[in-house]
């Protein structure tokens, strides 16, 4: 009898994470992605302070071609789901779910009024693999986000660094899914050989999502 339980146990959680993923991935199939895109706004303040305004208009310029890459990378190369976008400052509101005066198409045009799409939407960027090594909890303090959003965040030690570049999936709350959904397809920044441009990146996302909704779901 110690046997078989100790069999389920081990067993358990390896049927678990696939139903999860199986889940998450028939909902993204019925429900919208959301791409996060940069706005470098505190860097271009920094900047204007420093007195380096035409530095200041450069960033501004730079970061809105990447921005508009992307939108085009995603029109053309990903149709597993309904795509919108949104900038980081936007951030605070969509993440509770409020996507007023925050939602664009992909000419980057805000949308208005803004679709209704409910509780069923991932959120997609270019950003780094977060990390599953071990952590260690420290404690909670109070902080603020990349975009001036106040939030209730804990602190480890061990364990938290970066990964690699690529473009990653994470759920509503900010938080990349895991293996072994295909949360993320590695862009190889830093590599000139290996390096993936941001169309191509998207298209091989789309695909492994395609894949593995055929494998799990149909």
């Amino acid at each position: 009898m110690r046997i078989i339980l100790l069999i389920l146990i081990i067993l358990i959680p390896a049927f678990v994470l696939p139903q999860t993923s199986r889940q998450q991935i028939k909902e993204m199939k019925e429900g919208v992605m959301l791409v996060r895109l940069k706005t470098s706004e505190k860097v271009i303040e920094g900047l204007k302070d420093a007195g380096l305004f035409d530095k200041a208009k450069e960033v501004r310029q730079e970061q809105k071609q990447e921005n508009q890459e992307i939108a085009a990378a995603y029109y053309k190369s990903f149709d597993f789901c309904p795509v919108y976008f949104f900038y980081s400052d936007c951030s605070g509101k969509v993440r509770e779910g409020n996507f007023e005066d925050c939602l664009m198409d992909h000419n980057l045009e805000k949308i208005k009024p803004a679709p209704e799409i409910g509780g069923n939407y991932f959120i997609s960027e270019f950003s780094h693999v977060q990390k599953t090594d071990p952590a260690y909890f420290d404690k909670n303090i109070m902080a603020y986000d990349t975009t001036g959003y106040k939030i209730k965040q804990k602190t480890y030690y061990g364990g938290t660094e970066l990964g690699p570049d690529a473009v990653i999936i994470m759920d509503r709350h900010f938080r990349q899914l895991r293996g072994p959904f295909p949360s993320y397809v590695r862009t190889y920044e830093g590599f000139p050989i290996l390096r993936r441009k941001k169309p191509k990146a998207v298209a091989k996302l789309n695909e492994a999502l395609q894949e593995y909704y055929k494998k799990t779901v149909k």
